[in-house]
């Protein structure tokens, strides 16, 4: 397995495991393969994720991501913390997330 492929597959299941332990406006439990697959594309084709209608604890997220992160090398883990914190993880903010709902 190359190291790209590893970085890639510790991404994906981080967010999968981030999303099966978030709860959505709507209530039910987040399912990362879900949004993906039902996501829209914006005006440059890209997925957009409703990231934002999804919460986890902070704590709680932080404890996956650290998981991950050091499932990987050293030369990979800041990138790796980066990618997952500004792209599509849930919301940590309680505060926000119930403005959403």
């Amino acid at each position: 397995m190359t190291t790209q492929h590893r970085f890639d597959n510790a991404v994906l299941e981080c967010y999968r495991e981030l999303y099966a332990n978030s709860t959505g406006v709507n209530g039910e439990v987040g399912d990362f393969d879900k949004l993906v697959e039902s996501a829209t594309l914006n005006d440059r084709g890209e997925k957009v994720i409703p990231f934002n209608d999804y919460y986890i604890p902070e704590d709680k997220y932080n404890e996956i991501v650290d998981k991950y992160k050091k499932s990987l090398p050293k030369t990979l883990r800041y990138s790796f913390f980066v990618s997952i914190n500004l792209g599509c993880s849930p919301n940590t903010c309680k505060e926000n997330w119930e403005k959403r709902k």
